[in-house]
């Protein structure tokens, strides 16, 4: 008998029963995952930072390839005109990951390179990943160091008034090179990618103090101070007075990737760098792309009995990794259905009933973290519901349903977590609760 208000009826064992992990034995396994592609043309955001210390997944770098160029009327430098200063300006998103207290110490020191690469362009149809690498100069044509609350500050000069941007000095000799470069360089897109092939923004080697924040940019906006780009703050030699010249990100032309690079070395996650999916694990561990994934293999499906499926939820309770504070789980777990040749589907949960995805898929499904107090300690708890897809695998007579879980990617290189497994604490392991009525 289903309660007043319930959807879910309750366990009286002789229509509805109720399950729990114990019956379905599930496997766990943790697996790497480095292959994310980075230049994806919908997607013009990227992650600049350093972590230098997650006590269990290591230190990680992000840094930025990326092309600017001028607009198609500009031919060169006017000849009547002083470049007072250059910067490379990058518009800070709201997402950051790591440190955010307003500290003087919390800095992130970058360094500005230059491409070498003739194989950084735009529309090679090739995907460029995370660990995606090209040839530049080691030696930096401009830097400079970032605290937190300069994301909030506000810029003033002689023509604008500028908020949320990461401005990254140029050094005179790169801009007096620009400046004196004849009209040839300036003479199509094509040319003056050939001469600027483009740049490589990144955390400076070996710098200090400890740096714990990877802040967010946008590429690709609908303004001039929304898009990312190089000012040039001139002026004129016989009047003083002041103007910008702005050569901008064009998605069109401009090739750009987030490169991020994991050391995960004498760490505890170490032991999974190379695991594949056979590899069995007491641990759910999910680290965002460049990162791991987890997937549960639920089995014994086919011992229940033809029965409708109320209820199919796992419960996931992180343990404490130490900077908590600071290095957060995922703002949204992602489960997908595997195959058993490995290729991944959507959950039928996720979708209508006419199969296209549910605007409401994950408002039910959940996945996102929560707050709960476990015998006066607290944890981040995540749930995922899955009784359609249970329902399913059973209608179907299959014996296992694998779910592979993740973070996801839209916050790229961030968060990461460590569920408890099977053979925790009773209070804080893997939980697999399934309600089911017969059909008969």
């Amino acid at each position: 008998m289903t309660k007043p208000g319930r959807l879910i009826p309750d366990i009286d064992n002789i229509h509805t029963f109720g399950l729990n992990e114990s019956f379905f034995t599930p496997n766990l396994a943790v697996t790497q995952y480095d292959s994310l592609i980075t230049n994806d043309s919908t997607y013009f955001y990227a992650g600049i930072g350093k972590i230098s210390d997650d006590p269990f997944f290591g230190s990680s770098e992000s840094g930025l390839f990326v092309q600017f160029i001028p607009s198609i009327s500009f031919t060169q430098f006017p000849t009547d005109v002083v470049v007072d200063s250059a910067s490379i300006c990058l518009p800070y998103v709201s997402n950051v990951y790591g440190d955010t207290s307003r500290t003087a110490s919390n800095v992130i020191n970058l360094s500005v390179y230059r491409v070498t690469d003739d194989n950084f362009k735009r529309g090679t149809g090739l995907p460029y990943y995370a660990f995606t690498d090209f040839t530049h100069n080691t030696t930096p044509i401009g830097g400079g160091s970032f605290d937190y609350k300069s994301t909030f500050d506000t810029i003033r000069t002689p023509i604008d008034t500028i908020a949320g941007q990461m401005r990254i000095p140029l050094n005179q000799s790169f801009i007096n090179e620009l400046v004196t470069a004849d009209t040839s360089k300036y003479s199509s897109t094509a040319a003056f990618l050939s001469f600027v092939k483009g740049f490589y923004i990144a955390p400076t080697p070996g710098s200090s103090p400890l740096q714990r924040r990877v802040s967010y940019v946008s590429l690709n906006g609908n303004t001039t101070n929304t898009t990312a780009r190089i000012d040039f703050y001139v002026h004129n030699t016989t009047t003083g007075s002041p103007r910008k010249i702005t050569f901008p990100f064009n998605y069109t032309n401009c090739a750009f990737s987030n490169r991020i690079v994991r050391n995960r070395l004498s760490t505890t996650s170490d032991k999974y760098v190379g695991s594949t999916n056979a590899t069995t694990r007491d641990s759910i561990i999910i680290q965002g792309y460049p990162g791991f994934y987890s997937e549960i293999t639920i089995k014994n499906i086919d011992q229940i009995p033809p029965s409708v499926i109320n209820k199919a939820e796992l419960i996931l309770t992180c343990m404490p990794l130490g900077l908590d504070n600071y290095y957060t789980g995922p703002t949204q777990l992602v489960p997908m259905g595997v195959n058993p040749d490995g290729t991944r589907y959507t959950l039928a949960d996720l979708l209508t009933n006419a199969g296209s995805p549910s605007a409401n898929g994950y408002t039910f499904v959940d996945g996102k973290p929560r707050d709960v107090t476990i015998n006066g300690t607290k944890y981040t708890q995540y749930s995922i519901n899955f009784p359609r897809e249970l329902q399913l695998a059973l209608n179907a007579g299959k014996k296992e349903l694998k779910l592979r879980i993740s973070s996801s990617t839209a916050t790229i290189g961030a968060y990461r977590m460590v569920a408890g497994g099977l053979n925790g604490a009773a209070d804080t392991k893997l939980r697999l609760d399934v309600i089911y009525t017969k059909t008969n």
